[in-house]
This record gives structure tokens, C-alpha cells and sequence, in this order.
């Protein structure tokens, strides 16, 4: 008797595993461009005061 083990592993599994770490990688990039950018907007509103009061 052959001692293979069946690989039972439907396409449908396989394709619904890849949807969720999908949409889990495309949450967490997300996540980090909303924390760049809440660190980005307090600098560039400080540039354009500094700007408008150079003038």
C-alpha cells in the first residue's frame, strides 16, 4: 500500500484563504498610511502658518 497522504484541499478553501489574508494585509496597510498621515498633518498645517506669517 502506497503511504501518501491525500491531499483533500478543495479550491474553494484555497481561494477564500487568500480573500482573507488579503483583505487582512489591505486593513493593515491602511491602518499605517491613516498613522503616517496624522503625523504628516500637524507638521505641514506648521509650515503654512509659518508660511502665511512670513509674508
Amino acid at each position: 500500500m502506497s503511504s501518501k497522504i491525500p491531499a483533500a484541499i478543495s479550491f474553494t478553501g484555497v481561494a477564500n484563504f487568500l480573500g482573507v489574508l488579503g483583505v487582512i494585509g489591505s486593513l493593515i496597510f491602511v491602518g499605517l498610511e491613516l498613522r503616517q498621515t496624522q503625523r504628516i498633518a500637524p507638521a505641514d498645517m506648521e509650515q503654512r502658518r509659518s508660511l502665511l506669517t512670513a509674508k
